[in-house]
């Protein structure tokens, strides 16, 4: 806790110093809680005013008023250097922080469409085998997309991407999660295996492109069509996050095989099926 120590009884004297030492605590506080609104929370403002609270300080008071502003004005002084040193410290390791917390979520992140990557979908489908006892995968894949490339260039195969990519995302429920498999491939993960429900999303999702006009090269609209495969997992023992991937993409070809802008919804997987 705080300790003050005087050196002479003269109250009057003392006073000044307790003034600028709890003025220089609401001014770190007020400094941190600046500092610290986004990123960092109350843990680093818990361990600095921990530190604060068990530094030992010294009231030296003196009844000479040429000492004691001499006091005062060295006093204040630490107190500047202090509070620029904490700050500077604060200021590095927010920006280091930021810096990590953005080379993360770009590992994670597709380029292109600002969707989540494999790596985060694949991470993702951990968690999902995990927090939920059902769910379902969706394999999404853009029908001829290859003619779109070499027809209207790669550059412009790219605003398709990025098209479709919003349309996905109006259409993905809020605990579900949408990413960019690879390629012209989506992938969609619900925490649900409700089979008309599922479908009915994924319907959804192939009538509103195949009735989307898509713009490239600013001035020609084009039509283009979805296929998706679906599989649904009924309990997450025995049964990999891949296996049910892999279902889904076998569903994804067989709706293509059938001859595309369609929907196919492959058998639920269950345990005792292995």
């Amino acid at each position: 806790m705080w300790q003050a120590i005087t050196l002479t009884n003269d109250e009057f004297f003392l006073f000044p110093w307790i003034l600028i030492t709890y003025t220089f605590i609401l001014s770190i506080v007020l400094l941190l809680k600046h500092l610290l609104r986004d990123e960092f929370k109350t843990l680093p403002l818990i361990i600095t005013c921990c530190l604060l609270i068990h530094l030992p300080l010294v009231y030296i008071s003196e009844n000479d008023m040429k000492s004691f502003m001499e006091n005062a004005l060295l006093f204040s002084f630490y107190i500047a250097l202090v509070a620029v040193l904490i700050h500077s410290f604060l200021y590095y390791v927010k920006q280091h922080y930021g810096q990590v917390r953005l080379h993360q979520e770009l590992a994670l992140t597709d380029s292109l469409t600002g969707l989540h990557n494999r790596r985060a979908l694949e991470d993702q489908g951990d968690y999902f085998m995990i927090a939920h006892p059902s769910f379902t995968v969706m394999m999404i894949d853009i029908d001829h997309f290859k003619f779109v490339n070499d027809k209207y260039g790669h550059d412009q195969g790219d605003v398709i991407l990025s098209q479709i990519s919003n349309l996905l995302g109006e259409h993905t429920p809020h605990n579900a999660v949408i990413g960019r498999y690879g390629g012209e491939e989506f992938m969609l993960l619900i925490p649900e295996t409700n089979v008309s429900y599922v479908e009915r999303l994924a319907e959804d999702i192939r009538v509103s492109c195949a009735t989307t006009r898509f713009l490239i090269h600013h001035e020609e609209y084009i039509h283009v069509t979805l296929s998706i495969g679906i599989s649904s997992c009924e309990s997450q023992a025995s049964i990999s996050f891949m296996e049910v991937t892999k279902s889904a993409d076998a569903a994804l070809y067989e709706a293509k095989r059938r001859g595309r802008n369609q929907v196919f919804q492959a058998a639920r997987l269950h345990p005792s099926a292995h």
